[in-house]
């Protein structure tokens, strides 16, 4: 992303909280932030200029919903879903049937997973 920066200055940066192990922030672009917001702090935040001009979008984990589905343990995954998001995946290590049965026990469908997935996005709605 370094080197397309320079000559595509339509290339925007940035990541939910993740910056550091995903690399994806333009260095000495700035961040796309009020310039009165101060940056101390800020988890995601590339650094540089605070501004309406900056290249570099801050997206915290904790400002939108997040789904994770996991078709082993759910162990873990709250570290990226935030407080605000949910996990599908199953809750205790030990589960044995056929495949099928075992998705559908522990709710991994399509169907229920849509359905989380819209709870989580009406939640983030009402809620900011």
């Amino acid at each position: 992303m370094q080197s397309l920066a320079a000559g595509v200055p339509e290339l925007v940066g940035g990541s939910g909280d993740l910056d550091a192990s995903t690399f994806t922030w333009l260095k000495g672009y700035g961040d796309l932030e009020p310039p009165s917001r101060p940056p101390q702090g800020v988890q995601g935040a590339a650094g540089g200029t605070w501004s309406y001009a900056g290249r570099n979008i801050h997206f915290g984990v904790r400002e939108h919903a997040r789904l994770a589905v996991e078709a082993a343990s759910r162990f873990g995954w709250e570290r990226w879903t935030g407080e605000r998001g949910d996990v599908v995946g199953v809750p205790r290590f030990g589960a044995s049937a056929p495949g099928r049965k075992v998705l559908e026990e522990y709710g991994l469908t399509a169907d229920n997973v849509a359905r989380r997935a819209l709870a989580l996005v009406s939640g983030a709605r009402a809620n900011g």
